[in-house]
């Protein structure tokens, strides 16, 4: 398996099967406004060629990655700008051979890692109009929530230990840039606020899996007193990369589900009832 990888490499000067790629980068936002580097500790390349990983790619003088190969094989530059703050997560490093859907960097709980920027270069052959000097956009993949729960003391006394829980979260990010992974419960402290509510602290996570959802759980000591997985509409909740958000739930309404608002608004005072 090394030596079939390690052949899949080929000099562009000197090999007419041999193509080329001088690839940038750029970490965005969930608008696509550009970000300064600065945000991360570092920036990898990982090469991966028919779906097995090759080798880590270096940057070139001018900032970017310089790759070559054989234009008949199926390509992925897998490029990844790790958190200032990693908090609990965990990367080995690939090893020669290893599957592009089985590496995977990894979160032990709920984290408290800031940012994950992820982002891909793919090529296969017979591509046609393949630029040369691609630009590849690096987005934040984590996501965030805090669960606010109204009028908890109006319809529930203020009598014994209220939790919330968060379940439906997923340990492992891979490099194919799919969630995945053992199953987490998060379980944020909470605290009450104005008029008998209660707010969690943040939980930082992957977006949800696809085809799942998340299921929100109101516990006084350690009993379920209720618990849904669908949002106001009827659908199921999820969260996307980038995502900084609130899952609401008013006890006074608790037919209605989960309303899923920014955090920004809750935090700048602006939603009204």
């Amino acid at each position: 398996m090394t030596t079939a990888l390690c052949l899949s490499s080929c000099i562009y000067e000197n090999d007419s099967m041999c193509v080329q790629f001088n690839v940038a980068h750029q970490l965005v936002d969930t608008a696509g406004t550009v970000l300064p580097d600065s945000l991360t500790e570092g920036l990898k390349a990982y090469l991966y060629i028919d779906g097995k990983f090759s080798h880590i790619i270096t940057t070139s003088n001018d900032g970017r990655f310089e790759i070559s190969f054989y234009k008949n094989a199926t390509v992925s530059l897998v490029l990844m700008a790790f958190p200032q703050n990693t908090g609990n997560t965990g990367l080995k490093e690939p090893e020669v051979g290893d599957s592009i859907e089985n590496h995977a960097l990894n979160i032990s709980s709920v984290s408290d890692f800031e940012s994950f920027y992820y982002g891909r270069f793919n090529y296969t052959p017979n591509s046609s109009k393949e630029i040369e000097r691609p630009l590849i956009s690096l987005n934040n993949m984590r996501a965030r929530v805090h669960v606010w729960v109204k009028k908890l003391n109006a319809m529930f006394g203020d009598k014994g230990k209220y939790t919330v829980e968060l379940s439906g979260l997923h340990s492992s990010f891979t490099f194919a840039g799919n969630t995945d992974g053992d199953w987490i419960i998060a379980t944020p402290a909470v605290k009450f606020i104005d008029n008998g509510d209660i707010l969690s602290d943040k939980v930082n996570t992957w977006p949800t899996k696809e085809g799942e959802s998340i299921t929100l759980s109101i516990l006084r000591d350690g009993n379920t007193i209720w618990k849904s997985n669908l949002d106001s509409t009827g659908k199921p909740v999820t969260l996307s990369a980038g995502d900084d958000k609130v899952f609401m739930v008013d006890c006074s309404q608790m037919n209605t589900g989960i309303t899923v608002l920014p955090w920004s608004k809750y935090s700048q005072n602006l939603i009204f009832y």
